[in-house]
């Protein structure tokens, strides 16, 4: 997860941002919007009436489009891992020349 949770807020400046009371008004400048319900600056995630149009906004005020999750790094396959695979293989190769059903003996 992002430590920083200031970059991963949502905020009425992205393009996906709606108000329910539909009151956004475009603010003196592009980064604040304006809302007319209020009669002031919007409060972006934090007014009740903030919304997603792709539902990305989270119960906890951050944006699920802007998290970035670390995920596991996949194991590096070794040479071994390789061969092993190989053997592997040709076992089952030649086990199904000999019809034996290698579920059948082994796993049940």
């Amino acid at each position: 997860m992002v430590k920083d949770n200031s970059n991963v807020l949502c905020t009425p400046s992205c393009s996906n941002f709606i108000c329910l009371k539909r009151a956004l008004r475009p603010g003196r400048s592009k980064d604040k919007p304006y809302c007319i319900w209020f009669k002031d600056v919007c409060m972006g995630a934090n007014c009740k009436y903030a919304a997603c149009k792709v539902h990305a906004l989270l119960a906890d005020k951050r944006c699920n489009l802007k998290i970035e999750v670390k995920r596991p790094a996949a194991p590096r396959k070794t040479k071994l891992d390789k061969e092993v695979a190989l053997l592997e293989d040709k076992a089952r190769k030649l086990l199904k020349r000999r019809r034996v059903n290698i579920e059948e003996e082994f796993i049940g």
